[in-house]
């Protein structure tokens, strides 16, 4: 999973970790949250499928950067 931070494709990136944003993505399976990530985290990302298949992402609450939401969904996995 650690990859898929590699893949992520920002719409755009200046100020984007400064954002705050509210996140509530319960631990689901990776192509499953991912999506919401990106909804939440209001940026488009692109991911191939394959590559998180089988993975499961970790519970994210609260108010952060989307950078913090992704290490913390991503943690361990």
């Amino acid at each position: 999973m650690g990859a898929i931070a590699l893949l992520l494709w920002w719409s755009d990136v200046r100020g984007a970790e400064a954002t705050l944003h509210a996140f509530d993505l319960p631990a689901a399976a990776a192509r499953t949250s991912l999506r919401r990530f990106a909804t939440q985290a209001k940026r488009e990302i692109i991911f191939p499928v394959e590559s998180v298949d089988g993975v499961t992402t970790n519970a994210v609450k609260g108010e952060m950067t989307a950078r913090e939401a992704l290490d913390q969904m991503r943690a361990a996995t």
